[in-house]
């Protein structure tokens, strides 16, 4: 239920923090 709220909240930073945690995963990796 609060997924869907959270969703809409962070819709916008949410391209962002997936650019964020791709790179993170590849220098992770």
């Amino acid at each position: 239920m609060g997924e869907k709220q959270a969703n809409i909240v962070s819709n916008a930073p949410y391209e962002q923090l997936d650019e964020i945690s791709d790179e993170e995963l590849k220098i992770e990796d």
